[in-house]
């Protein structure tokens, strides 16, 4: 790895990947551990310190794991460093931390670049056509993929407010975190991605370009009783093809 791509992929300009970090954090090479240009690319930044919010009376929480994991950071070049990640699915971020006991956490720029590897999962940031087919950004889990097909999972944390008992026959309803996840499919050759029903119709006609296939796929469905609704069992579809 070239100091140079990776100064690229932090310092382009006045943006960074990383947001700016308290003044006073001064972490030592061990640290970084033992990556100097990380330790450079902080060194430059300025101030600013992301607060854990108190979630303490919310039911469930906003991120997919509370703890941070290694995980690491590539561009097309390669690996570009290593740091301790967790996703923010409320507020679509990736967290960061150098060192898993540093206080203060940092928030990962949002590029189309560079990906993340984060608990075994590659993670892109993408432009993709939502269910309402409306173009958005935001990020992605590659979860399976064929020679022309690439299969992405989004997680969404959703906030609802709680509601007060109004009479001594009814229970109050915390506030609370709620889980849901989308399928989303990249065309390798045009590079588009768009939101997969999850439904046996819309997955099997993703391979109506083999006949033949396309039946193979339908009758595995069929025959495993597969519930689409979960990204898992429809991961299970694209490795299946990739037998045929």
């Amino acid at each position: 790895m070239s100091s140079k791509s990776f100064s690229i992929v932090l310092l382009m300009g006045s943006q960074v990947i990383f947001a700016q970090i308290p003044a006073n954090y001064n972490a030592d090479n061990e640290s970084f551990g033992m990556q100097p240009m990380l330790q450079y690319a902080f060194q430059q930044m300025g101030s600013k310190l992301i607060v854990e919010d108190n979630d303490i009376n919310i039911q469930g929480s906003r991120y997919l794991n509370r703890n941070f994991d290694l995980g690491a950071i590539y561009s097309q070049d390669g690996l570009e460093g290593k740091a301790y990640m967790r996703y923010d699915a409320y507020n679509d971020e990736v967290q960061l931390k150098i060192n898993d006991s540093d206080s203060t956490s940092l928030i990962l720029r949002k590029d189309k670049d560079i990906y993340c590897m984060l608990s075994g999962k590659k993670m892109y940031f993408k432009s993709y056509f939502n269910k309402r087919n409306a173009i958005t950004e935001g990020y992605l889990f590659q979860i399976a993929e064929t020679d022309s097909l690439v299969l992405f999972e989004r997680r969404v944390k959703r906030f609802k407010d709680g509601k007060e008992a109004t009479t001594s026959f009814e229970l109050p309803v915390a506030s609370r975190f709620v889980s849901s996840r989308e399928l989303y499919y990249e065309n390798k050759r045009t590079k588009k991605v768009n939101f997969l029903k999850p439904n046996k119709k819309a997955i099997v006609g993703l391979f109506d370009g083999n006949t033949s296939k396309a039946s193979k796929i339908k009758g595995f469905i069929n025959k495993n009783r597969l519930n689409l609704n979960d990204p898992k069992k429809v991961a299970q579809v694209f490795y299946y093809y990739n037998t045929l």
